[in-house]
């Protein structure tokens, strides 16, 4: 085995291929438990295997690290074969820093005669508090209760505090500032992550449990768990997030050097994401020359997803120039700032994650003149061209069924089709003809 003789390791070896031929050739799905002394027996031979390999050469560190990963695979098949489910189970998708969040981490027990549970414990990060919870008793389950509840064999509660210095979660990859990248390409950080697609949970459930005589552990992370009337129970990951976020209503806006930019208009969104209500203000941080109206504007958010808006009007005291400018958005509560926007990404096949970045916009001064046109546009599967046209100063008319049906198309000096409208708008290729026509007429 990786070069090392076989006679140190070949009685085991032979217990350990033994045993896995063996619970593959006489594994009962419906009876699983069966194979357990199997596996048992094979993780055993397994783990003095292991003991017997004391030297550091190169091919005792290879045949380590296989029989490690073979002591893996037997631990979760006799996990598996035994019917243990582990759940660890939060009552929020969110936490913030100094927040709490309960945990009920659950064992379910399918043969209970060949399974011990050891101890249960939870996990968490360096400085965050995790102490045990217990409920009030539950009121009288009804008569049908037992049907649509469940009834894990083994319970322990807990609640975890976090930290008030606390950092939010998000890809470990762009917790350096955005300053700090070079255009769309982030810093590498060091550490053992770097193989690793994202960083591991913060909390996890860890229970010791003994299996046909063998101990093992099982390590579960934190989650969240939800039913969608669709697609059923769901699961996320736990996340620390900030206790306000804010964002404007786009991240660019462009600006004509021939406009005067006396009334560009800005719509700051604040979302509150802790349960107690948040009373502050918002306002602009703006670049030398600028000033909006009003300076200021007061928010009250009850509990938490709650949000409020904020309407500005910025202007330059001076003549535009081309060039750049920034503008960030900044909310107060009490003596705590807040200017990050936060974008969650949650798509069915994937987990959900959360990045963060400024709550800021690019106000872009360009040197340009349109013609006065009017467009027509028929939204494919959804961009930003619209607005970004209506910025250049054009006047823009979205065109949904009824005009592609019987509109006339002769009052548009053109008509723009967005992205896979072929594919999104069924109108759209129904009337398609309708439109060559438009064409052929010039």
């Amino acid at each position: 085995m990786a070069g090392l003789s076989d006679e140190i390791l070949e009685t085991e070896l032979r217990v350990i291929d033994r045993a896995a031929k063996r619970a593959l050739l006489d594994l009962d799905v419906e009876a699983s438990w069966k194979i357990v002394p199997i596996l048992a027996e094979g993780l055993r031979s397994v783990r003095r295997a292991l003991e017997m390999i004391t030297d550091d050469s190169p091919m005792a560190a290879e045949a380590s690290f296989l029989l490690q990963h073979k002591e893996k695979e037997f631990e979760a098949s006799l996990v598996h074969a035994a019917g243990l489910v582990v759940d660890v189970l939060s009552n929020t998708e969110t936490v913030t820093s100094g927040d709490s969040v309960l945990v009920k981490l659950n064992a379910y027990l399918a043969a209970p005669t060949i399974t011990t549970i050891d101890k249960m414990i939870l996990e968490a990060p360096t400085g965050w508090s995790v102490e045990t919870y217990r409920e009030a008793k539950p009121a009288e389950e009804g008569r049908f209760a037992r049907f649509f509840r469940e009834k894990p064999d083994r319970q322990e509660s807990f609640r975890v505090v976090v930290p008030s210095d606390a950092q939010v979660v998000q890809p470990y990859w762009l917790i350096e500032s955005i300053e700090s990248r070079k255009g769309e390409v982030f810093p590498w950080p060091e550490g053992d992550l770097q193989n690793q697609p994202f960083a591991p949970p913060l909390v996890h459930g860890r229970v010791s449990v003994e299996i046909g005589g063998v101990l093992v552990e099982v390590v579960k992370p934190l989650q969240f768990r939800f039913a969608d009337p669709v697609r059923g129970e769901l699961r996320r990951n736990v996340d620390v997030v900030p206790a306000i976020t804010v964002a404007l209503d786009s991240d660019l806006k462009v600006i004509p050097i021939s406009e005067s930019c006396k009334d560009c208009r800005l719509e700051v969104r604040i979302e509150s994401h802790v349960a107690q209500p948040q009373t502050g203000w918002v306002r602009l941080n703006l670049p030398d020359g600028w000033m909006a109206t009003p300076a200021k504007v007061p928010f009250t958010l009850d509990t938490k997803g709650d949000m409020a808006t904020a309407d500005f009007s910025v202007s330059s005291s001076q003549p535009l120039v081309v060039g750049s400018h920034r503008i960030r958005a900044l909310a107060v509560v009490e003596d705590e700032s807040f200017d990050t926007e936060m974008q969650t990404i949650a798509y069915p096949h994937i987990q959900t994650h959360r990045i963060y970045r400024p709550a800021e916009i690019l106000l872009q001064v360009v040197d340009f003149h349109v013609a006065p046109v009017t467009v027509g546009y028929i939204m494919g599967s959804g961009d930003r061209v619209p607005e970004a046209l209506i910025q250049m100063g054009l006047t823009v008319t979205m065109l949904g069924p009824d005009e592609l049906r019987s509109g006339d198309f002769s009052r548009f000096d053109t008509i723009v089709v967005g992205i896979r409208a072929s594919e999104a708008r069924p109108d759209f290729v129904s009337h398609h003809e309708r439109l060559l026509d438009y064409v052929r007429q010039g």
